[in-house]
């Protein structure tokens, strides 16, 4: 199971905490947590908004969110 962690960190970075991130995408922290944790999927509109959201390019998005 995935869980993220370059992903959280770049979370981290910017935001502070998971929470700020979640309230900054309008979603709810469980459906932040849940796809961290690789419980809920990633559609492509979620990951282009939480790209656009942490600043993460185009060339960068295989390593946050693919193996």
């Amino acid at each position: 199971m995935r869980t993220y962690g370059k992903l959280r960190e770049k979370i981290k970075s910017k935001f502070g905490t998971i929470g700020a991130f979640a309230d900054a995408w309008n979603k709810n922290r469980a459906t932040v947590s849940n796809k961290l944790n690789g419980l809920a999927p990633w559609t492509n509109a979620d990951i282009e908004a939480a790209c656009n959201l942490l600043d993460i390019s185009l060339e960068e998005v295989r390593d946050y969110f693919f193996y």
